[in-house]
């Protein structure tokens, strides 16, 4: 910072404080961040624009929806609840073009009801989408039909999705719904639960459960050896 105030050094940067916390505490996120290639980090055009386009949430359709490979597969939340496998699969990206056919589609073959089906469409038309309602009207159902759907998009969907709730509770509701449904792939992250299933979950079991080699355990206590000597002075320990 000195020297970009003695005019040493020139260019743009973002001073980012977070008062009253350790830096032990962050630390491996912002080391992570740094790390980010740029197809790594989602949305960024709209909580760090670069031009005045970028600043306004515009309606541009998510990614991996308008891949050529991308379809709508209803089969998994169809009326009937079993599916029919000879029913031809919908492209995204022709849908996404035409909401009105693309809500009369969802309308017709899935248990949606017309405001479920309405945001759901909304859903996956648009990079950012918010659904509210009082409780009972279905989010939880509309959420788990649509990380169903996203999943069965084909082979465009690489990466995994992200599930953020306020409560633990509302969280482990959300993923016993996804396990019922047989979506067994989950990590759960922290310890918050009181709820015995979720337990083989947990993403520390999970990594505790994984083999590692040779090579990673070197670079697991490499890594370790690396911020307790230089972030936690000796005053920590690792457990």
């Amino acid at each position: 910072m000195v020297f970009y105030a003695q005019k040493i050094y020139t260019g743009r940067f973002v001073l980012v404080e977070f008062p009253k916390h350790l830096l032990s505490g962050f630390y491996p996120v912002l080391k992570r961040i740094q790390e980010f290639s740029s197809s790594d980090l989602a949305f960024t055009r709209y909580f760090a624009p670069r031009n005045i386009e970028e600043e306004n949430v515009g309606s541009r359709p998510p990614s991996y929806a308008v891949q050529e490979s991308s379809v709508l597969d209803c089969n998994a939340i169809r009326k009937n609840n079993r599916g029919n496998p000879s029913l031809e699969k919908h492209r995204l990206r022709d849908l996404i073009k035409d909401k009105k056919k693309f809500l009369e589609v969802i309308k017709s073959e899935t248990t949606l009801d017309e405001g479920q089906a309405e945001a759901f469409v909304e859903t996956l038309t648009n990079e950012i989408a918010f659904v509210q309602g009082p409780p009972g009207t279905g989010k939880t159902f509309l959420g788990v039909a649509l990380t169903k759907a996203i999943l069965a998009t084909g082979p465009s969907r690489e990466k995994p999705i992200l599930a953020v709730c306020m409560t633990n509770h509302a969280l482990d509701s959300f993923l016993k719904d996804l396990v019922d449904q047989g979506i067994g792939q989950i990590a759960r992250i922290g310890c918050g639960s009181k709820e015995g299933w979720i337990a083989k979950y947990n993403l520390r079991t999970l990594v505790m459960s994984e083999k590692s080699t040779e090579k990673e355990r070197i670079e697991r206590c490499k890594v370790l050896h690396e911020v307790r000597s230089k972030y936690m002075n000796g005053y920590c320990s690792f457990v």
